[in-house]
């Protein structure tokens, strides 16, 4: 078992005074680490990883309750959108991922909600929350590439 450090820092001077900060994260006890980049195609909506709720994974297939930290980034010169989708309760988010720009992911269980509806709740954020259940990319314009990295625990930890 490994422990995974990111590091994300902000450095900006502004008006002669460091208006930025650092902040470390640790993960600790990683097992497995997923790390890829590939291309996208136009108008293909691509799935870049699943997670379900067993210990049988593989491949792009993470158990949701292990995965601990993933950044997606786009590595091309289009922007493209990533989808996550918790199928659970037929629940997705969209987001768009400019060229260079990186969208993390941390907690897969309870930690997902969109509403089509209305504004969502304080008691909807209490209490409706879902499992990440699959997380896919879209490039509208053009064949784009994508850089993709996942850091898990041992199932159950």
């Amino acid at each position: 078992m490994a422990t995974l450090t990111v590091t994300n820092t902000e450095n900006i001077v502004l008006n002669g005074r460091q208006q930025g900060s650092t902040q470390t994260i640790r993960f600790p006890n990683i097992v497995d680490v997923y790390s890829r980049t590939f291309k996208i195609p136009a108008n293909t909506l691509t799935t870049l990883y699943t997670t379900v709720d067993a210990t049988l994974t593989g491949g792009a297939v993470f158990d949701d309750s292990s995965v601990k930290y993933v950044r997606i980034t786009n590595r091309g010169t289009e922007a493209f959108v990533i989808n996550v989708i918790c199928q659970t309760a037929n629940k997705n988010s969209a987001y768009e991922i400019q060229p260079g720009q990186s969208y993390y992911l941390y907690n897969h269980t309870n930690s997902a909600f969109a509403d089509d509806q209305d504004a969502i709740t304080i008691a909807e954020m209490k209490s409706s929350l879902e499992d990440i259940d699959t997380v896919k990319g879209f490039c509208a314009r053009a064949s784009c590439r994508v850089e993709l990295f996942i850091a898990s625990t041992e199932p159950g930890t």
